[in-house]
């Protein structure tokens, strides 16, 4: 680990402008009101009460490095330290979640998932959480509501095969423990809901079919499972997904592709998901869609990330080497319709690979070279912090009030 300086370029790029795209409204797989979920004994969560760090006074950031499939998360300061704090472990990168001072992430010790846990580090306190399956389920994923109080997990029965497996969400209250089912399959049917972010509003939930390839779009769902109903088929989109959920709760932007607009030998390439090159913002209420910013030949988009003033993306050109995009822009979209997108910040050398807004203004960024994985932090000419071996695959910014 090693610290190196790094010069911002401005990035400079034609004016591009919002439009309103058709409306589309999916199919709802749910032909009936949802009873209420039976009854269910589960085991409460463990306690656990040796967290090996909490967030020191003028820490910024946190990221996630991994190397040879073990990931160690560390703290970075305006003191120029980068110290870690937790692992190294076996975790899910997609799952890692902060938020109010709550660190949540998925852990996978061993081939057999049944094993698998949530850990929820409670950084501010120095206390925390170890949420396990009941006996011979697993755990797919989770979503941390916006106080750090609460999660809601997805969780399946591995001993039953076949068309129909059990399965559950399930809500765990990160002050007692305690668990309480608020989707059952028994009165949903085959498909199942990973939760993937939490609003003051709404869960956002994706369809799929346990142990299987199989996704069925996008839901949202109140906190306690009312009011379950689908908002996007899973065409609309592209990626893992890549989401971002507004503060509101209200909206949503989703990557997407208009293979027309995509480079001609990425067109011909024809096999697996086309690449992101436009943006969508999805109005959770209505699910009314509209078009924030539309394809450009040439152009690809990634890492959507709202802000208080508008969302950021990274903007990318074609490289026909690796007949792919290269995402070298961080540029940022406000609200208002017709407003061009502002370019913030660009590099010549590498790739973006990471963005993360910051609660009291602001942005990081990751920048991959080679080897060597460097932080930047918007308004600061030199990078923050530099690995070098180790990738960065998840990066969060820390508030003053988390940091104190």
């Amino acid at each position: 680990m090693r610290w190196l300086g790094g010069v911002l370029v401005l990035f400079a790029g034609a004016a591009l402008y919002l439009r309103v795209s058709d409306v589309r409204r999916p199919a709802n797989l749910l032909s009936a009101p949802v009873p209420a979920p039976a009854p269910r004994a589960l085991t409460p969560a463990n306690r656990v009460t040796s967290i090996p760090a909490s967030l020191p006074p003028g820490a910024f950031g946190l990221a996630a490095l991994t190397e040879t499939a073990q990931t160690t998360f560390i703290v970075a300061g305006i003191d120029g330290k980068a110290e870690p704090i937790a692992g190294p472990l076996v975790v899910d990168p997609r799952s890692v979640v902060f938020r109010a001072g709550a660190l949540a992430y998925l852990v996978m010790p061993g081939l057999d998932p049944t094993g698998n846990y949530i850990e929820v580090d409670e950084l501010a306190r120095g206390e925390g959480w170890q949420i396990r399956p009941e006996a011979g389920s697993a755990i797919f994923g989770f979503a941390l509501d916006p106080q750090g109080t609460r999660l809601v997990y997805l969780e399946a029965d591995t001993r039953v095969a076949g068309a129909r497996v059990p399965w559950w969400v399930i809500g765990a209250d990160l002050a007692s423990g305690a668990k309480t089912v608020i989707l059952d399959g028994a009165q949903l049917g085959a498909v199942a809901f990973l939760p993937l972010d939490w609003s003051p509003k709404m869960i956002l939930l994706r369809g799929l079919t346990p142990f299987s390839d199989q996704h069925h779009g996008l839901w949202v769902a109140r906190p306690d499972g009312s009011d379950l109903r689908q908002v996007a088929t899973e065409a609309d989109y592209v990626g893992g997904p890549r989401l971002a959920l507004r503060p509101d709760g209200d909206h949503l932007a989703l990557l997407a592709s208009d293979p027309s607009a995509l480079p001609v030998a990425r067109q011909m390439a024809g096999a697996g998901e086309p690449p992101a090159n436009l943006l969508r913002i999805l109005d959770l209420r209505s699910a009314q869609f509209t078009v924030m910013l539309p394809p450009i030949p040439e152009r690809g988009l990634a890492a959507a990330e709202w802000t208080s003033g508008g969302l950021l993306a990274l903007a990318g050109e074609w490289d026909a080497d690796r007949n792919a995009f290269v995402h070298r822009s961080v540029i940022e979209l406000r609200s208002e319709k017709g407003t061009p997108p502002e370019p913030l910040y660009s590099t010549d050398e590498g790739e973006i690979t990471q963005l993360a807004p910051c609660p009291d203004g602001g942005w990081l960024a990751a920048i991959q070279v080679r080897d060597r994985t460097q932080i930047i932090r918007v308004g600061q000419a030199e990078p923050v912090a530099e690995f070098v071996g180790p990738v960065l695959d998840w990066l969060a910014c820390v508030s003053s009030e988390e940091a104190r």
